[in-house]
């Protein structure tokens, strides 16, 4: 009987020559016969091997994460305000009489003889004076409007051009005589505070009246300097006056101290009880810096005024 000759086996990449290491599902021994020669009764070469179970790793389902974009900002677009430039004229007389003509006559019969162009227009009038009584200060800024206005209309009407300053300061009695003779239409004026000037043109030796289109024409461009020069114009009743405010109740409200004054204490006195409606925003701003209280009554209508449309030239580079 030949002798069994064991041989190395390959199981799962393992070798194995010692077969009864060999275990199956169950921990016990597998009997594996192998041999090169045979006994009357063949060994059996069969290697049964019992199937290895595998456990299945679990499987982890990883949820992706969402990749968070800022949104960009919206920008806020912000149009751009519209801002009215003044109006650049230059020396023509492009069909300025007759606008001035067909809105006078219109006007003509409720503002008197008189004309006025056009009620508040497109530059601002100041609103404030500034924050003194000083004359010089006024008539300073009011003799620098004089040489602006002159170079200005030199440009247009040629070198026989002059402009004058033909009233300043006044007294409450000066003002009280030109209410009597009709030649001003309140008691208390800017003139009294030395904030106001009434200028005169003359052009080629003939002075300019105002009180027509083409005499009226220059005081457009005195109008157009002052405002340049933050001041107000454009009584259509007195194309000649430039004040530091509009109305002389807004003076005495950016200087109250003004209100101290004995002819303004006499006024609001001689007012308090019974007055126009025209003089009523001076005598609700007396009584506020007064501290006073009152039952006036108030006659008449309320005075509402029109107001000239300046012209402007442009300035030679």
């Amino acid at each position: 009987m030949a002798t069994d000759k064991k041989k190395s086996i390959k199981i799962d990449d393992k070798v194995y020559t010692d077969y009864s290491s060999i275990k199956n599902g169950n921990g016990k021994d597998i009997f594996y016969g192998v041999s090169d020669t045979y006994t009357k009764e063949p060994i059996d070469t069969k290697v049964v091997v019992q199937p290895v179970i595998t456990k299945k790793p679990a499987t982890r389902t990883i949820t992706p994460t969402k990749k968070v974009v800022k949104a960009a900002p919206v920008k806020r677009i912000v149009p751009q305000q519209e801002i009215a430039a003044p109006v650049q004229e230059t020396n023509s007389a492009v069909d300025w009489g007759n606008e001035f003509n067909k809105t006078f006559n219109n006007l003509a019969p409720t503002i008197g003889a008189r004309p006025a162009y056009d009620a508040r227009n497109l530059k601002e009038q100041p609103k404030t004076a500034p924050e003194t009584n000083k004359a010089t200060n006024f008539y300073d800024k009011a003799e620098q409007i004089r040489l602006d206005t002159e170079a200005t209309l030199k440009q247009i009407y040629g070198p026989n051009v002059k402009v004058n300053i033909t009233q300043k300061e006044r007294t409450a009695q000066q003002q009280a005589g030109l209410v009597a003779k009709g030649a001003s239409a309140t008691n208390i004026s800017n003139h009294m505070f030395g904030e106001a000037a009434d200028y005169q043109i003359t052009i080629n030796g003939k002075k300019q009246i105002g009180n027509t289109a083409q005499s009226l024409e220059p005081y457009l461009y005195l109008g157009g300097v002052a405002r340049n020069h933050g001041m107000f114009w454009g009584w259509s009743d007195d194309s000649g006056h430039v004040g530091s405010t509009e109305y002389a109740y807004q003076t005495i409200q950016n200087n109250p101290k003004l209100a101290e004054r004995d002819d303004i204490k006499a006024f609001y006195e001689a007012n308090n009880k019974s007055t126009t409606m025209r003089y009523k925003p001076l005598m609700e701003t007396l009584d506020q810096i007064y501290g006073k209280t009152s039952n006036r009554t108030y006659t008449g209508k309320a005075v509402k005024s029109t107001v000239l449309f300046p012209k402007y030239i442009e300035k030679k580079k």
